[in-house]
């Protein structure tokens, strides 16, 4: 008889997908590491405690009748790979951790049998054991967001928020709602003034509004009829694009004035540099627009630390 999870016809039992993942997360390697995994998909299998077997199936006594997920792992070595199969739909298996069936890991032999580790939710070791692999890769400074989906998939994307987050979560918090009122104090209603501006003007040129500004002069008229080509709608409509992000910029200088003693205060309370604090926004997008603000400041530099 195949050990358990080996074979579709021996699968570990757990319950739904989060407890195929906790057993996973538990695994480790001949090297003492964490497998990744991946799900290949179901294939038909047979129930091993059909008594406690509950799932949209007519009978699950009856061999290859039920679907099994199976799953790929792979050390992070690459030299070690198994295959492991779980049936899923056995809610009165779970215990306190979410498993409910003893976890295993990798015996000291490449043979990529499984045995059993005590505890598994170890997620302080877990923890380390992420830290070990990344330290190798991260150079000072990054921050990146790791994340892995049902599918087992990892997901690796750049962290943007900054360490204030952490560090200053209030004055954080006051730069997020700060940055916001600044972004939104004109409004989508100013960039669709210029653009119907912009637009009306083109149309004006177009249909020979001005022409009765020309008084009957010849030389007018035909200047006027020489501009009506998509040689003078193009510019008309980039100045009126210019326009809006000039007047724009002046809403959020203005908007930006209202917040500066506040801002101000904030550092004095928090006993934070400006320049130290700039340089740890450089890359956070949430913050952008205050931060854009607070570089071109210079009496701010006298009030922080």
């Amino acid at each position: 008889m195949s050990e358990r999870g080996d074979s579709p016809e021996n699968p570990i039992t757990c319950h739904l997908p989060v407890g195929e993942r906790a057993y996973l997360s538990a695994l480790r390697c001949p090297n003492e590491t964490a497998y990744r995994f991946r799900r290949q998909g179901s294939v038909s299998g047979t129930c091993p405690e059909p008594e406690t077997h509950e799932g949209p199936h007519s009978d699950a006594t009856v061999p290859d009748s039920i679907p099994v997920d199976h799953y790929e792992l792979t050390c992070g070595c690459g030299e070690h790979t198994s295959s492991i199969y779980f049936d899923m739909y056995h809610p009165s298996v779970v215990g306190d951790s979410g498993v409910g069936r003893p976890v295993y890991s990798s015996s000291g032999d490449e043979s990529g049998k499984l045995n059993r580790v005590d505890d598994p939710g170890q997620e302080d070791e877990r923890a380390e054991e992420l830290k070990t692999v990344l330290e190798r890769h991260l150079r000072p400074g990054e921050r990146f967001l790791v994340s892995s989906d049902d599918e087992g998939d990892v997901q690796v994307t750049p962290a943007t928020r900054s360490v204030l987050s952490r560090t200053h979560p209030r004055f954080y918090g006051y730069l997020l709602a700060a940055s916001q009122r600044i972004s939104n104090s004109a409004g989508c209603g100013l960039f669709l003034f210029y653009t119907i501006l912009g637009s009306a003007l083109c149309f004006a040129i177009r249909n020979q509004a001005f022409h009765g500004f020309a008084d009957g002069q010849v030389k007018w008229i035909e200047f006027l009829d020489s501009i009506r080509t998509w040689w003078v709608y193009t510019p008309v409509l980039f100045a009126a694009l210019w326009l809006y992000w000039k007047h724009d910029n002046h809403c959020e200088h203005k908007q930006y004035e209202l917040e500066r003693g506040e801002l101000a205060d904030h550092f004095v309370r928090e006993g934070l540099d400006c320049y130290e604090v700039l340089a740890q926004l450089e890359d956070d997008d949430e913050v952008s627009t205050i931060s854009k603000w607070m570089k071109e400041d210079r009496t701010l530099y006298s009030v922080s630390r």
